[in-house]
């Protein structure tokens, strides 16, 4: 067990799941927030004590790695660490284990800090992280690199209203899922189930502003590919690998 590993049990209840049964990715983005602020609590690196200095904490990517989802009424155990940080980064790991402690989903994701009033990015403050034990990083990980595709097959697109703004005043970023999984036929998601996804987020989405979403899916390798833009600014990127239910 890592020194600076935190631990929530939860059981997965109906609203946390779609028409399939299993676990929406939206609400997994959620729960993974939640296990987060167990580990801040009321610290200074807390939703709380940021937002009390004026500052946000914003990710920039996501890595998952899927087993399986659970299903509603599974009985499952979340953790997440700090698992690293530099001038300008911080990295920070998730999980969902079963009940015999077996990884059914592992997530790895970069931070930046916020600051609110400015909307610009600042240097990590070294008293942010010290509590969580976070290593100060001389090689940075390596995340998968995306680009937007020439074309997409299709695009759909969103408003974005009062409840998909958070506290940063920008769109949570379990929105850009609840997107990105509208973007695909409803039959295809009723018969896969996601493998990898890794998603990177660019620009900031605001509030009223019109996003389009692009996807395109290629058959023979199961993979679909996501873009969302607004006026032709790529705001977010992500890649998504299937595999049959």
């Amino acid at each position: 067990m890592q020194m600076n590993r935190f631990y929530k049990d939860y059981q997965i209840e109906y609203d946390d799941c779609g028409e399939n049964g299993l676990l929406r990715l939206p609400n997994l983005i959620d729960l993974f927030m939640e296990t987060s602020e167990g580990q801040l609590a009321n610290g200074p690196a807390s939703s709380q004590g940021m937002q009390e200095k004026g500052l946000g904490w914003v990710v920039t990517q996501y890595e998952f790695s899927f087993s399986r989802l659970p299903q509603a009424k599974e009985k499952v155990r979340l953790w997440t660490d700090a698992s690293g940080y530099n001038r300008f980064l911080c990295y920070r790991n998730f999980g969902l284990e079963d009940e015999a402690g077996n990884d059914m989903i592992t997530v790895r994701s970069q931070w930046i800090v916020l600051d609110l009033e400015k909307r610009k990015l600042l240097p990590v403050n070294e008293k942010l992280v010290a509590d969580l034990k976070a290593p100060k990083l001389t090689k940075l990980p390596r995340f998968q690199k995306l680009r937007p595709l020439d074309q997409y097959d299709h695009e759909q697109n969103y408003r974005v209203r009062y409840y998909d703004i958070d506290l940063n005043h920008h769109v949570h970023n379990s929105r850009y899922l609840d997107w990105i999984m509208d973007s695909l036929p409803r039959d295809f998601l009723n018969r896969y189930v996601p493998a990898s996804l890794v998603i990177k987020f660019d620009k900031e989405i605001q509030y009223g502003e019109e996003v389009t979403c692009q996807a395109t899916y290629a058959p023979e390798e199961l993979t679909s590919s996501h873009a969302l833009t607004h006026h032709g600014d790529v705001m977010a990127l992500c890649e998504v690998k299937w595999r049959e239910m």
